[in-house]
């Protein structure tokens, strides 16, 4: 039995780097300490810095949404 899927692994690396230090953090954690340590501290982490691992990430352009609503809002500034 497989408990890693290699279209798991993709999904995570197609997600923010956040994501990604968050997955092989966990991984590393459970192959050198144990199971519950690893999955515990990756809990604890992304509980302290959810905000920054959820930040929305527009695919095209590589920048944030929030990145692309100021850019949008400075743009209808200066037209007005």
């Amino acid at each position: 039995m497989n408990m890693v899927k290699k279209e798991e692994v993709k999904l995570v690396h197609s997600m923010n780097g956040s994501h990604i230090f968050l997955m092989w953090m966990t991984a590393v954690l459970v192959l050198l300490k144990d199971f519950l340590t690893g999955v515990l501290v990756a809990l604890i982490v992304y509980a302290l810095f959810h905000k920054m691992f959820d930040k929305p990430h527009d695919a095209e352009s590589g920048s944030t949404a929030s990145d692309a609503n100021s850019a949008k809002d400075s743009t209808e500034a200066a037209r007005a």
